[in-house]
Formats: C-alpha cells, sequence, structure tokens
C-alpha cells in the first residue's frame, strides 16, 4: 500500500491476533527482513486497522511526519544493550515491617540508581555514539542496571558491539549484552 512516497506492508486477520510468543517473533522476523533491505521503520506488534482504507488514510495523515522519522533513523539500525549486575542487588521492601527498614530500602534502591546512572553514562562516554542517538532505561527489572538502545550506521555494529563487550568484561560489577542489530524500535516513535 503507498500514500505519498512512504509504502506500508499490511497483512490481514479476521481479528486481532493474540500476541503469543510465535506470532512476535513472526512479527520481528518480518520487520527484520524489511528493515534489512531498505530503509524502514518497524511497526509494533498490534497496530490495528479496520481496512486497508483506513491504514492509508493513517498513513496519508501522518505522512510528513514519518517521512521526516525515515530520513532521519530509517537507513540506521539499533543495537539492544542489557546492563546487568553481576552479584544480586536486594529488591525494595514493598511491605517494610518498620519505617527504618522502609526507609533503608528506599536509600539502597535509589543508591542502585546512581550507580547504575553512572555506569551508563561511563558506558556512553566510551562510544563514538552521539547522545542523540541513544536511549536507556534505568533499572527496568530486578537484576539488570540499565537496558540502553544505540542508534547506529549498520557498518559500525561490529566495533560497537566490540566496545561494550570490553566494557562489560573490564567490569567488576556488571555484565553487558548486546542484541541486534535490530530495526530502530526505540527512535522511531
Amino acid at each position: 500500500m503507498h500514500a505519498g512516497a512512504l509504502a506500508a506492508l499490511l497483512s490481514v486477520h479476521e481479528r486481532a491476533p493474540a500476541a503469543t510468543e510465535e506470532a512476535l517473533r513472526e512479527h520481528e522476523r518480518i520487520t527484520r527482513s524489511i528493515h534489512e533491505r531498505t530503509a524502514s521503520l518497524p511497526a509494533r506488534f498490534g497496530s490495528l486497522f479496520v481496512d486497508a482504507d483506513a491504514a492509508r488514510r493513517a498513513l496519508s495523515e501522518r505522512h510528513d511526519e514519518l517521512a521526516a522519522a525515515l530520513e532521519r533513523v530509517g537507513g540506521l539500525v539499533e543495537l539492544a544493550v542489557t546492563l546487568s549486575w553481576r552479584a544480586p542487588r536486594p529488591a525494595p521492601a514493598l511491605q517494610a515491617a518498620s519505617g527504618r527498614q522502609y526507609l533503608e530500602a528506599r536509600a539502597a534502591g535509589e543508591r542502585d540508581r546512581r550507580d547504575a546512572e553512572t555506569i551508563v553514562e561511563r558506558l556512553l562516554d566510551e562510544l563514538p555514539c552521539e547522545r542523540a542517538f541513544t536511549r536507556h532505561h534505568i533499572c527496568p527489572r530486578d537484576g539488570v542496571a540499565a537496558s540502553v538502545a544505540l542508534l547506529i550506521r549498520r557498518e559500525e555494529e561490529i566495533p560497537v558491539r566490540g566496545l561494550v563487550e570490553a566494557f562489560g568484561e573490564r567490569s567488576r560489577d556488571l555484565a553487558a549484552s548486546v542484541h541486534g542489530p535490530l530495526p530502530p524500535y526505540s527512535f522511531a516513535s
């Protein structure tokens, strides 16, 4: 389907598809396959339209915004970095027996957040990425200091991956894992 200079790929379903592991993996496989061939903006799983005309109208209404995003990030790839704590960090107490325990748990959580922020800053200082092309979430779940998204040119993947892995190997506090390259999910919206 086309709208102006943009094209979109659609699949037809009788009803909204369930977000099963199989369906999500298939969506990711198709999205990645497209992005490996041409500049693209990935659509999140579950974007639904009642029919092709509704999809075409939505594409037309957002044409300028989507064209600008495609120009900005369409030819780039995303590397997803997970910085995991090597040693378990105690989860904040949801039910504290006393005010003191509650405050100690909150203070420990704040220390973890500050430590994670410092680690992310150190990592980003070592990478050849512009800060405008990075996103991060601090302490998104137990055991994870941060998740970091890096928007890079395809040819930068191997060197950047090596820098991130070396950063994790040098750290006493955390391990670093790199996933991708992926379509620019974190940067497309």
